[in-house]
C-alpha cells in the first residue's frame, strides 16, 4: 500500500459523511498518473500554491503606519492567512482540509489573474491614441516608425464644424462688450460675403504694450463656407444699436457736446449765448447717444427741421469755432 491510498483510508476512517474524500475525486481534464505519496486535493493545492497567478500575489501590498514601524501585508501572505483561518474551521467541522485550502488558493489565484488580465487590457489600450476630439488631420508631425518623446506632437486636428477668431480689443471699448453679441465677419479672401458670429468670450486679462492695453475677445462663427482656418478677417461688433434715430454726422459734434444750428432753426431758441458762433449760427448743447465710424445719434437739444453746419475737415473735433471761419458744411 502507497502513502497515498494509507491517507485515503485514514480520510475514510476520520473525515465526517458530508466531506469529500480525495478518493472520490472527478479527476482532470487530462487524465495523469496518481502520485505515489500526495493525494490529489494535495496535489491540486501544491500545483496552485506554485503557479504564477498565485505568486504573484505578493506585488499587490498594503502599508499599515504604526507608532513601532510600518507593518507590511501583501495579497500573498493575506491569502495564507485566510487559508489557514479555512484549514481550522474545515478541520473542525471534520472537512477535507487539502481541498478546503485548495479552493481558498484557487479563488485568489483567479481573482489575481483576472486583476493582471485588466492591467494588461488597459496598457494595450494606451496603445491606441485616441483623438480628444472629432475633426479633420490638416498636419501631420509623426509617420510610421517614428521614435516619440513625451510631450511631442502627432498631427494638428481641427474642429471644422465652427471657426473661432481672437480680435484684441482696445481697454476703452472693452467695457461695452459681453458674451452673446453679434458679430458682423469679413474675410479678404472671400468677397462679398458677410458671416455672422457670435462673443463666446471676453478675457479678463488684458495686454499691454507701447503703453496701451488691449483684452483678447473670442467670436465663434458657425456658419464658416468659404472661410479657412489662417484667413485674414475684418470683425465688427455692434454694442448698441438704435432705429429712428435723429442723427448727426460725427464731425459735427464739438467740444461739451454742442451743435451748430442755423439762426432760422427751430432749435436756435436753446442757444448758448455765452459761445460765440460763426456768423448766421449758433451753438446748441445736444445729449448724444450711441455712435457709429460715421453717425451719432441725438437724444435731445435739437429736432428735425434744424439746419447744422460743421466743418467736414474735423472730426469730433476738441475745439469748437470761435471765429467765424470758412468751409462750413451745411446738413
Amino acid at each position: 500500500m502507497t502513502i497515498r491510498e494509507e491517507t485515503e483510508a485514514i480520510e475514510r476512517q476520520t473525515l465526517s459523511r458530508y466531506a469529500t474524500l480525495s478518493e472520490n475525486s472527478l479527476g482532470r481534464r487530462v487524465p495523469l498518473e496518481p502520485d505515489p505519496i500526495r493525494p490529489c486535493f494535495q496535489r491540486d493545492r501544491d500545483r496552485i500554491l506554485h503557479c504564477k497567478a498565485f505568486r504573484r500575489l505578493k506585488q499587490k501590498t498594503q502599508v499599515f503606519l504604526s507608532p513601532e514601524g510600518d507593518h507590511y501585508r501583501t495579497r500573498l501572505t493575506h491569502t495564507l492567512e485566510v487559508s489557514q483561518i479555512a484549514r481550522t474551521i474545515s478541520r473542525a467541522l471534520r472537512l477535507n482540509e487539502d481541498l478546503t485550502e485548495a479552493i481558498q488558493s484557487a479563488a485568489e489565484s483567479l481573482r489575481s489573474a483576472e486583476l493582471n488580465m485588466d492591467n494588461l487590457q488597459e496598457a494595450m489600450n494606451n496603445y491606441t491614441i485616441t483623438s480628444p476630439i472629432s475633426g479633420t488631420i490638416i498636419e501631420k508631425a509623426a509617420k510610421v516608425g517614428d521614435a516619440l518623446s513625451t510631450g511631442s506632437d502627432l498631427c494638428t486636428i481641427y474642429d471644422l464644424s465652427y471657426l473661432e477668431m481672437t480680435i484684441n480689443v482696445d481697454e476703452l471699448q472693452v467695457s461695452s462688450l459681453s458674451v452673446g453679441q453679434t458679430v458682423q465677419v469679413t474675410a479678404d479672401a472671400v468677397q462679398d460675403r458677410t458671416y455672422e458670429g457670435v462673443v463666446t468670450r471676453v478675457s479678463m486679462k488684458g495686454d499691454t504694450s507701447g503703453g496701451t492695453t488691449t483684452y483678447p475677445v473670442t467670436v465663434r462663427i458657425d456658419e464658416t463656407d468659404g472661410l479657412r482656418p489662417g484667413m485674414n478677417a475684418n470683425a465688427e461688433i455692434v454694442v448698441a444699436e438704435s432705429t429712428s434715430a435723429l442723427c448727426v454726422p460725427n464731425a459735427a459734434i464739438v467740444r461739451g457736446g454742442y451743435v451748430l444750428v442755423t439762426q432760422d432753426s427751430p432749435s436756435a431758441s436753446k442757444a448758448d449765448t455765452t459761445m460765440e458762433a460763426p456768423e448766421g449760427f449758433v451753438y446748441v448743447a445736444v445729449k448724444t447717444g450711441v455712435s457709429d465710424d460715421d453717425y451719432t445719434q441725438i437724444v435731445s437739444g435739437i429736432q428735425e427741421g434744424d439746419t447744422i453746419g460743421y466743418d467736414p475737415n474735423s472730426v469730433s473735433s476738441d475745439s469748437y469755432y470761435d471765429d467765424g471761419g470758412s468751409g462750413m458744411m451745411i446738413f
